[in-house]
């Protein structure tokens, strides 16, 4: 399958998608030269990139939230626009996509062994469940996993531990042994055969 670049950042959170949009923003920007036709300039994002950063780090204020989506909003508009233009553009050349700054659609090709990821653990007031927030790669179609186990088991291989799937970075594992300390890892799956797998957090449900 040709190359492509994502044009659909709805799933990321706010900090990684103001990461992932300043990268596009400094990226082209110093790569203008190969795409003079671009249908929005990056001196109309950058603006608008700041406004959503400040909005989102502002302190909490009534309306803060809808302030926050309408100034996503737009900066999202114009990455769509420009990242489908890019696309119809670069025709699956990847030596001209990576000259965008976007993230590329996962599966287009075998995308290596993957990055770690960082994984959060909290106890939360159910007997026997933890929640978990699992930080994002930025690949699209990337699937997530979670291997836990007690505390006193000694095998450290992660492999060998109890998997659980993740149908999103958030989720809630259930039906742990209550009062138990518990180890947990988290990871991405790509088409590499290889994990990598984040450091390891402990955590006693309760």
């Amino acid at each position: 399958m040709a190359a492509k670049i994502i044009t659909d950042f709805s799933n990321f959170t706010e900090p990684d998608f103001y990461k992932a949009s300043m990268r596009v923003y400094k990226t082209l920007k110093i790569n203008a030269a190969f795409f003079t036709d671009l249908p929005v300039k990056m001196n109309i994002l950058l603006p608008l990139i700041v406004k959503f950063d400040n909005a989102r780090t502002n302190l909490v204020y009534h309306g803060k939230g809808a302030d926050v989506k309408d100034a996503r909003k737009k900066v999202e508009k114009i990455l769509r626009k420009n990242g489908n233009w890019l696309n119809i553009f670069a025709d699956g050349d990847e030596t001209l996509l990576n000259k965008t700054g976007y993230p590329f659609q996962g599966g287009f090709k075998a995308q290596g062994q993957l990055e770690e990821t960082v994984l959060e653990i909290r106890a939360l007031k159910q007997k026997g469940r933890v929640s978990y927030s699992i930080s994002k790669i930025q690949l699209q179609g990337i699937r997530y996993g979670i291997m836990y186990t007690l505390t006193t088991n000694e095998d450290n291989n992660p492999a060998h531990w109890n998997f659980h799937y993740c149908a999103g970075r958030k989720g809630i594992i259930s039906e742990l042994i209550s009062k138990e300390k518990h180890k947990f890892v988290s990871f991405g799956m790509g088409s590499e055969g290889k994990l990598t797998y984040s450091n390891p957090i402990e955590m006693s449900p309760q």
